[in-house]
């Protein structure tokens, strides 16, 4: 994130410590913020949320999910509605600490459209390595999309219409979290 306030700060401080690289992504209105963390391998200034989102999942090779609210789960279920999408071949870790993502997982598992290929489950922070290790990927599209679908204005965009959910799917889980 390259903020130095929560989570994202600690793991970003602590990767730092040991020699690793960290890049931060931060939204143009944030950039005067005394919050940035300022000892960054490297910082990305973009235009908004939406343009940081992107950015971080294009750079990543594959997504790592701690417990988190409702930004956490946003993402999570984003890029598993794109990986149904055909648009990647990235997996999506859940850190299930204390069985924090049962009933996330309980729900996908409900749904006809879930594919759990892009999907890995680990209890404890210390087998996220080994599970990607082991991890076999889907096949990788033929290209970078040029567009990833995003309800922040593209799905909202020029209607004040309700959005009606009628069967339960990744597609309408992520608009309904995004609401």
């Amino acid at each position: 994130g390259g903020m130095d306030a929560g989570l994202m700060a600690r793991i970003a401080l602590a990767a730092l410590e040991h020699g690793a690289h960290v890049t931060g992504i931060i939204p143009r209105k944030l950039k005067d913020s005394e919050r940035i963390l300022t000892n960054l391998s490297k910082t990305i200034m973009v235009e908004d949320l939406w343009d940081r989102k992107k950015r971080m999942f294009l750079m990543a090779d594959a997504i790592i999910s701690l417990p988190g609210g409702f930004g956490t789960l946003d993402e999570d279920i984003e890029v598993l509605y794109w990986g149904n999408l055909g648009l990647h071949n990235k997996p999506l870790v859940l850190v299930n600490i204390e069985g924090y993502w049962n009933p996330l997982i309980k729900y996908l598992q409900s749904l006809n459209d879930f594919d759990e290929q892009f999907l890995i489950v680990v209890d404890k922070v210390e087998d996220i390595i080994s599970a990607l290790t082991s991890y076999t990927a889907p096949p990788a599209p033929t290209k970078t999309p040029d567009h990833f679908p995003h309800f922040e204005d593209e799905i909202t965009r020029n209607t004040n219409e309700p959005i009606l959910i009628d069967i339960p799917s990744v597609e309408n889980t992520y608009y309904a979290i995004a609401l």
